[in-house]
């Protein structure tokens, strides 16, 4: 039997069956054998259980998020097309601000879906060689729109080429760091991200000059819904961070955190190249 605990989550390596070479000369551990194969039946079925809502949660996650993204692309279009079309001043910005509600409306429509995925391990990914500074761009571009009171100023010391990844799943990984940056900043405007070669790894590193970290939440950032405790003035959920972690992981990568309380945070992503 191997059966094991990974970040809350029951899986199982190979079949849970019984594989026991028992000799009972004189019967007396017949008893204690019976019970310990029902034990495992009884998990076999706990196990299948779990995998059943597993995959009716998956399935109601993502019809929600379906149905949930079609009346928010509809809004957003008509939002675009009533910004280009009117000179109204107040407009514009009211519509700018509706287009942004949509976009952290999607982010979280995101974070949701993924969380399921990777919570019921069917996070599919399609890793294929990509521009490491084009995902980082584009995860700039997308954070911009939504906060466009914030610089993200991009830094290559070195060019980073191309790295073999799922270039979706990156630019969420960056797009939440960038969010979580400029969250955690107010009285900052603006964010530097550095990226570089070292050991054989792309290095990136997401610096805000924030509220910092206290250090009695650092070792459990990456845990799901783990918001640190200066944080309770701010919106959020506490699993932008974890699936961050563990989409890195999936790239064989590593993500660390460093922080000073009331004087800011960085994030450093080290993916293989």
């Amino acid at each position: 039997m191997d059966v094991i605990t990974v970040s809350g989550r029951l899986e199982a390596r190979t079949a849970v069956k019984p594989r026991l070479a028992v000799i009972c000369p004189d019967g007396e551990d017949t008893e204690r054998f019976s019970i310990l194969r029902d034990r495992i039946r009884q998990l076999e079925h706990e196990l299948a259980e779990e995998r059943r809502r597993c995959d009716l949660q998956e399935k109601y996650i993502a019809m929600a998020t379906h149905e949930l993204r079609n009346p928010l692309a509809a809004i957003h279009g008509t939002a675009q097309r009533v910004m280009r079309t009117t000179n109204d001043e107040d407009t514009v910005k009211r519509m700018g601000k509706t287009r942004t509600t949509i976009m952290r409306m999607n982010a979280l429509i995101d974070k949701t879906l993924y969380l399921s995925r990777l919570s019921a391990d069917t996070l599919e990914m399609n890793s294929r060689l990509n521009d490491f500074r084009a995902i980082l761009e584009t995860a700039v571009a997308i954070q911009s729109e939504i906060t466009p009171g914030h610089a993200i100023h991009l830094e290559f010391t070195q060019d980073p080429g191309e790295i073999i990844c799922d270039s979706v799943l990156m630019e969420h990984v960056f797009t939440n760091l960038f969010s979580n940056a400029i969250k955690y900043s107010p009285d900052s405007p603006h964010i530097e991200v550095a990226v570089g070669i070292r050991h054989g790894f792309l290095v990136t590193t997401v610096c805000d000059f924030g509220i910092g970290i206290p250090e009695r939440d650092r070792p459990n950032l990456f845990r799901r819904f783990m918001r640190a405790s200066n944080a309770v003035d701010f919106r959020g959920t506490g699993i932008g961070l974890s699936i961050c972690k563990e989409i890195v992981d999936l790239h064989g990568g590593a993500i660390g955190v460093e922080s000073v309380e009331d004087e800011g945070t960085t994030v450093t992503v080290w993916l293989p190249i």
